[in-house]
């Protein structure tokens, strides 16, 4: 707003498909957030709420070995999105089969939803690397790449990794719909965290009196 960046780096648990916000804080710029800021939010997350062997669900731009090694050793699992080429070296290291191969199998097959996977070692953590057939029919990209620390069969790594588009339904209503958080002039950083508390509480208000 004006010369002002306001970037809200925002945690939601899924709840019977809903994406409820529940810790958020504003990075007061503009770009991707970094590790350092991830780990502030994830600090406060822990003390206010019991996340440990939940699921993190993110998307390409929230990737990075030590913030997967933060993630692993507080004890969460993760499945994050990553980008084409990220990683290759230690995947294709591993035993099996190389990802173009991979990539290639994917591709043949007929499958809608055909997921492969394989398994590698980063920095001393054990991880597996999935690639699937992209759910979106109108997406640029025809396959996702997903790194993860859960042990589950491709296919629901793939399955989960679908969940992280609650949070954007989620967003959209707040920022429209009625919510039109965008369009509220409040300044000031404690009135605008107000505010953004206030339209989250109406939110989960009008999905519980939806559920």
């Amino acid at each position: 707003r004006g010369d002002k960046w306001y970037h809200y780096l925002v945690i939601c648990i899924v709840y019977q498909g809903v994406a409820i916000p529940i810790y958020w804080i504003d990075l007061n710029k503009h770009g991707i957030s970094n590790t350092k800021e991830r780990k502030r939010l994830m600090k406060k997350v822990f003390k206010s709420f019991n996340i440990k062997d939940k699921t993190l669900i993110a998307d390409r731009e929230y990737i990075g070995t030590e913030w997967f090694k933060y993630l692993y050793s507080s004890g969460l699992y993760f499945v994050i999105r990553l980008k084409k080429n990220t990683y290759h070296e230690a995947i294709n290291k591993a035993k099996g089969k190389s990802i173009e191969a991979l990539i290639q199998k994917v591709k043949r097959s007929k499958i809608s939803h055909k997921s492969v996977q394989k398994s590698f070692e980063l920095d001393g953590m054990k991880l597996t690397f999935t690639i699937s057939k992209n759910p979106d029919k109108n997406a640029k990209e025809e396959l996702i790449f997903l790194i993860s620390n859960r042990t589950d069969v491709a296919i629901k790594i793939a399955f989960i990794y679908r969940i992280r588009w609650k949070i954007e339904h989620c967003f959209k209503q707040l920022k429209s719909n009625g919510f039109n958080l965008e369009a509220m002039n409040v300044k000031g950083k404690a009135k605008q965290n107000l505010m953004l508390a206030i339209v989250v509480f109406t939110y989960v208000l009008s999905v519980l009196e939806g559920l």
